[in-house]
């Protein structure tokens, strides 16, 4: 069991408070070959716990598509406790603004999911 005081220095980690949420996201990685559909259980401007299909592995390092606002994040993984994962952002693009051939097949993955 987990003491207070350190459950408190867990907390004291992050740089901003996460909101709770619940929004729809795809993680993507080897350069857009692989997505795997996910929920944000929690976001900040620096981070994110998601939740991943149950049995889903995905490497240390991806992009994640928030798909309700359009937003692209590079990703390192800062802990796993499947199927819950903790994101740390080293990136972040909107999509609409998308310019390179990869930030274009995210920006596609995105609208084509907004047209189901």
């Amino acid at each position: 069991m987990t003491s207070p005081a350190v459950a408190q220095d867990k907390k004291d980690l992050r740089r901003a408070q996460r909101q709770r949420v619940l929004l729809g996201g795809k993680v993507v990685y080897a350069d857009g070959r692989f997505t795997v559909d996910c929920v944000f259980r929690n976001l900040s401007p620096n981070g994110a716990m998601i939740k991943l299909p149950d049995g889903q592995i995905v490497p240390d390092h991806f992009q994640l598509i928030e798909m309700r606002n359009g937003m692209a994040y590079d990703c390192q993984v800062a802990w796993r406790e499947y199927p819950l994962m903790g994101v740390q952002f080293t990136g972040q693009t909107a999509l609409l603004d998308a310019d390179t051939p990869h930030m274009r097949h995210l920006k596609r993955l995105w609208l084509d999911a907004q047209m189901r």
